[in-house]
């Protein structure tokens, strides 16, 4: 069973997934789309997201939000916590990722002066479709009454974590997340991405 749900997850890495058609507009933006070889994330100008969102004193480090860009990603919260390091994945935490406990957090992070490299792909968009990009971003936060979002202290001083919509599984995981918006911007990845490859692979190896 773990051999077909490998194989699917690689089929499903290569099968294009359908976009979404914006109006033609010249690309006068960067997108960065990074892995670190297993999950992928978004980073976006910072002043081009919410600035009622994000909060100097989420973060231990008041400094991030003057970071050039901020880096998104999205995924089970037990893992993002908990294991700020491979080593620290133990059992009990990967069954909870994975099966038991599906609620997600957004991870926040400061991201300054990214360029394209290895684990990086840097994707020129148009201004609608960084539009896209961001307000599916911020849709993504769970809010209050208020429409605050609620930061969790992160395991370093640049980071911080909240409270997320969506449910993580192993057929749902944060390159799934990553790829739907970027289907969403009109940007192809792969149909269904569980693996980080299905979202990098489509991407250009070389930009601004």
């Amino acid at each position: 069973i773990a051999g077909l749900f490998a194989l699917a997850g690689c089929v499903g890495g290569l099968v294009p997934a359908q976009v979404a058609t914006l109006p033609p507009a010249p690309a006068t933006e960067v997108l960065y789309v990074q892995t670190n070889g297993l999950h992928t994330s978004l980073i976006v100008p910072t002043e081009r997201f919410d600035p009622g969102l994000l909060h100097p004193a989420d973060f231990a480090d008041p400094r991030v939000l003057q970071a050039s860009h901020l880096r998104f990603g999205w995924g089970q919260h037990r893992f993002y916590r908990e294991v700020p390091r491979w080593r620290d994945l133990t059992l009990p935490i990967l069954v909870s990722a994975l099966i038991t406990d599906p609620r997600a957090l957004v991870h926040v992070s400061a991201a300054p002066n990214p360029s394209a490299d290895a684990s990086t792909r840097a994707v020129p968009v148009s201004s609608a479709q960084m539009d896209v990009i961001l307000a599916n971003i911020a849709a993504t936060f769970q809010r209050d009454a208020a429409g605050r979002a609620t930061a969790i202290p992160g395991n370093w001083p640049d980071e911080a974590f909240y409270a997320a919509h969506g449910r993580y599984s192993a057929t749902y995981t944060c390159n799934n997340w990553v790829a739907g918006i970027l289907n969403r911007a009109g940007i192809r990845t792969g149909i269904w991405p569980i693996d980080e490859s299905g979202v990098m692979r489509w991407l250009p190896a070389s930009g601004n």
